[in-house]
Formats: structure tokens, C-alpha cells, sequence
């Protein structure tokens, strides 16, 4: 296995065993590494959901946060006493305070401003400006990009051009997060996923902030290439 993606916290779910709640986290595996991207709002769901689904997080090499909202980074407390060794690795815009409260409770916190690769063909898009200035991953391997995102507050077309400027001639073989389109009038829902297929998006995902229409929206329009994400979503490229 080169790269595979869980969801871990999420609105929905795909399988009964776990628990939705708003937010978004999930474990990305490459190499040797386990790294989870961002944890929900609530460590105990996200502990609970991570062992349902036999992940341990004790395991974690790596901790990523996209941005420094509650239903993204509520839940690193709970999960850093399972895992105090893991570096985390922080939007460069977090507050002074919340670096200083988070590096006491962990081995290393690493400030994120520029691209940056975190793991084995794994890479930052280095931080976004946007309502909240955000980070996404991008796994490059067999010759295309997946692209993980939190909230997409710099705009979801903006952060699929970032990972394109940065690896140029790659498709997109996977699109997977939150949109925040939640509150987008549906004319321009369209427009955005417009212009996703145009920049060659193959295979998406919309989960947390996407919102319920937006994400009929993407069914829609993408077919066969709309997955249905959830707690227990799992994604693998061999």
C-alpha cells in the first residue's frame, strides 16, 4: 500500500459502528507513516472512532492541523495525552498562546507558513489566505495528486490551483474534505464544481462543511466519480 485516507470525524458516517459529529479528521497512511489531519471537535468521539476502526493512536507519527477552528483542532488535547510523542504541525498564523498551550502537551509543534513535505510524497500546500488562512495535504504518487482538505476557507478551486502550481502537468485522481459551500447560493455551487472538472478532478469526496445540497449537488454533476464520505470512508492507492 502506497497511500490510503480514513475518515475519522465527520457530520456522517458510512458504517454504524462509529459516531458523526460536526467536524472533520482522518488518518492518512504513506510509507511507514500514520498522520492524522486535523481532530474534530471532541477527542473523546475521535479516540472512540479511531478505535473502532482499529487505528491506534499511538501509532501517529505526525499531527496536521488545517486551520485553528474548534470542529478541527477541539479535539488534539485528548488525543495528544494518547500521543504526546507526535510533532504537530500548525497553521504559522496560530495564536501565540495556543502554540505555547499545544507545545506543552506535545513533543515539538512546527509552524507551517510555506509548502512544506510533511512525509514521504506527502505536502503541505503551506498556508492560504482566506477567512481563516489554511493549510491542505497533497499525496503525489503514481504520477497524480489526492488533495485533503479541512474547511477550504481559501476557496476550494484556489487550493486545487495551489497543489496543480506546485506539481504542474499532475491530474487529480482524488478531491476529499470540506468544500464550505454550505452557504453558497446553489448558481455558484455549480460554478465551482465547473470548474473542478475543468482543472481535471477525477474522483470527489465532499464531507463536513460542504453542506447537505452541495453535496447532492456534487452527486450530480461528477457521477460516477462522487464518492460518499463519512466516518469510516477509506480511500487506497496501492
Amino acid at each position: 500500500m502506497k497511500f490510503s485516507v480514513t475518515i475519522v470525524f465527520d457530520n456522517n458516517c458510512v458504517i454504524p459502528e462509529v459516531k458523526p459529529e460536526w467536524g472533520f479528521a482522518c488518518v492518512i497512511k504513506t510509507g511507514n507513516e500514520m498522520i492524522l489531519f486535523d481532530t474534530g471537535n471532541d477527542g473523546r468521539i475521535l479516540l472512540d472512532n479511531l478505535a473502532k476502526l482499529h487505528l491506534d493512536p499511538y501509532d501517529l507519527s505526525k499531527v496536521v492541523i488545517s486551520h485553528m477552528h474548534w470542529d478541527h483542532v477541539g479535539g488534539l488535547p485528548d488525543l495528544l495525552q494518547a500521543c504526546p510523542q507526535s510533532p504537530v504541525y500548525l497553521p504559522a498564523s496560530a495564536l501565540e498562546d495556543d502554540i505555547r498551550i499545544i507545545r506543552r502537551m506535545c513533543r515539538a509543534v512546527i509552524p507551517v507558513r510555506e509548502a512544506v513535505e510533511i512525509a514521504p510524497d506527502l505536502y503541505s500546500t503551506g498556508e492560504l489566505p482566506g477567512y481563516a488562512w489554511e493549510q491542505s495535504l497533497i499525496y503525489k504518487g503514481n504520477g497524480e495528486l489526492s488533495i485533503i482538505t479541512g474547511c477550504a476557507h481559501p476557496g476550494i478551486v484556489n487550493i486545487v490551483r495551489r497543489a496543480q502550481d506546485m506539481f504542474p502537468g499532475l491530474p487529480v485522481s482524488l478531491l476529499l474534505g470540506g468544500f464550505h459551500l454550505h452557504h453558497t447560493a446553489p448558481a455558484d455551487i455549480v460554478t465551482v464544481y465547473r470548474e473542478l472538472q475543468a482543472a481535471g478532478v477525477k474522483t470527489i469526496a465532499p464531507a463536513h462543511c460542504t453542506g447537505e445540497g452541495a453535496i447532492e449537488k456534487c452527486r450530480d454533476i461528477f457521477g460516477d466519480g462522487f464518492l460518499t464520505a463519512g466516518v469510516g470512508f477509506n480511500f487506497m492507492l496501492t
